[in-house]
This record gives C-alpha cells, sequence and structure tokens, in this order.
C-alpha cells in the first residue's frame, strides 16, 4: 500500500513539474520572439556616395541661368566658380558634349547650391581632392544616381571627374574629385565631366577638412 501511494506521489510531482516546465520554456520562446532583430554591423564607407535610384538624364536647367551649349574649345559657355571658405577660388568649365547628362546633373545641383558648406573630404597629394558628400564622410550623396558616361579624356592635372563605388560602375552621384597630378589607370574607368581653367593653383591648395564657401554657376 506505502509503495502505491509512494509511486502516486512520484507521479503527481512529475506531472506538476512538467506542466510548470514546459510553461516556462513557452514564456522564454513569447519574450524571445517579442524582441527585435539584431541590428547588422554597419558596412565601411566606400570612396564614392551610396545612393537610391537610377536616372539617365536630369530636368532641364532653369532657363537664362547658365548655358552649357559647347564652344569652340570643347567646352562650355557656363563657369562654374568654387569659393572655399579660406578663400581659395577656381574655376571650371564643362565637357558637355562628352558627357551630357553628368553635366547637365552637377550643374543643377552647383545652381540649387548643394554643394555650399560641403567639406573636402578626401585629399590624396599628387593624386586628387573629392568632395560632395553632405555628410563629409565620403559615404553619401544627393540621391541620384548617374550612368556612367566614360569618354577619351584623360586623368590629367586639373580633371574634373565623377566618384563612383568600385563595384558599379552606374553608382556616380554628386561627388566629385579634381585630379593633382595624371593618372591613366582612370581613362575610361570614371567619368570625365569638366575641367579647372583658372586656379588650379588653388586646388593644389585645399587640405581635408576644408570648407566649400560657395560653389555658383553662370
Amino acid at each position: 500500500m506505502k509503495r502505491a501511494v509512494t509511486l502516486l506521489l512520484i507521479l503527481v510531482v512529475l506531472a506538476v513539474g512538467g506542466y510548470f516546465g514546459f510553461a516556462y520554456w513557452q514564456q522564454k520562446q513569447l519574450a524571445a520572439e517579442s524582441l527585435p532583430p539584431a541590428a547588422a554591423e554597419p558596412t565601411p564607407a566606400p570612396n564614392a556616395a551610396s545612393v537610391t535610384d537610377t536616372v539617365t538624364s536630369t530636368a532641364a536647367p532653369t532657363p537664362g541661368t547658365y548655358d552649357l551649349t559647347v564652344q569652340a574649345d570643347g567646352m562650355s559657355k557656363a563657369v562654374a566658380t568654387l569659393t572655399m571658405e579660406k578663400g581659395e577660388v577656381a574655376k571650371f568649365r564643362f565637357y558637355t558634349n562628352d558627357a551630357p547628362n553628368t553635366a547637365k546633373r552637377i550643374a543643377q545641383l552647383i545652381s540649387e547650391g548643394f554643394y555650399n558648406g560641403i567639406v573636402v573630404h578626401r585629399v590624396e597629394p599628387g593624386f586628387v581632392i573629392q568632395a560632395g558628400d553632405p555628410t563629409g564622410t565620403g559615404a553619401s550623396g544627393s540621391g541620384q544616381k548617374l550612368k556612367a558616361e566614360f569618354n577619351s579624356r584623360k586623368h590629367e592635372p586639373g580633371i574634373w571627374s565623377m566618384a563612383r563605388l568600385p563595384s558599379d560602375v552606374d553608382s556616380a552621384d554628386s561627388q566629385f574629385f579634381v585630379m593633382l597630378g595624371a593618372a591613366p589607370s582612370l581613362d575610361n574607368q570614371y567619368t570625365i565631366f569638366g575641367k579647372v581653367v583658372e586656379g588650379f593653383e588653388n586646388i593644389q591648395k585645399i587640405q581635408r577638412g576644408d570648407k566649400i564657401k560657395t560653389f555658383t554657376i553662370q
């Protein structure tokens, strides 16, 4: 009789323990499911902007503001003037026929004041200076990708060219670089769309972190 009672008590204890054990496990599962997923580790910032949508052309600039028509020397009538906060001034003209969509887009951004207050986030002496990221990190842009317009122009001192992601030729956005030296390895790999026509010696003085005061076009 005692054995039967003892056996019955053991069975009751096991049953109750099993129930509460299952309930505890179930509560843990529900709690785990209610937690937000772990955040992904940030990816390293690329040299060029990381942006969203692709465009093949841009809206026409405001009539009468500037003229991207090409003159006999192969460069635009329009002149873009870069003024740094430290006082350096340089002027650029566009190779509109060689990179029409890129020239239109950059001219549009300049006319809208997009570059005003942006810092030069990259300087490689004897190679390039790079700017055009509003965050100053080299990982952002205006939000519109441009299709590549590689052309026969050469990456020589003073050349104005588009930065892009190494893995995507159609990822150029608002970031540009100006050549401080020659780099034939960049030819037909990056879109050349203009050139410094005045003040190249001032471009050579720019240092990383220097801020663009104004970038205008007329």
